[in-house]
């Protein structure tokens, strides 16, 4: 999936292995677009579920924890 996160969660994905920066990121779209990998089972399911909640947070201006 292709998805504009806050910064510092585009970092943190793509440090912990789940994303890798979007080939345009920074140039034709925003520096924090990713590229998240296709959850292989359960656990990795739960991990890309909480991408998608914290890019609805940043979509909506829901302030972040932590």
């Amino acid at each position: 999936m292709h998805l504009h996160l806050n910064p510092s969660d585009a970092r943190t994905v793509v440090e912990r292995g789940w994303a890798e920066l979007h080939g345009l990121s920074g140039s034709m779209v925003p520096a924090s677009y990713v590229l998240v990998y296709s959850p292989r089972d359960r656990e990795d399911l739960n991990a890309v579920t909480r991408i998608l909640e914290a890019t609805l947070d940043w979509a909506t201006g829901k302030p972040t924890v932590g």
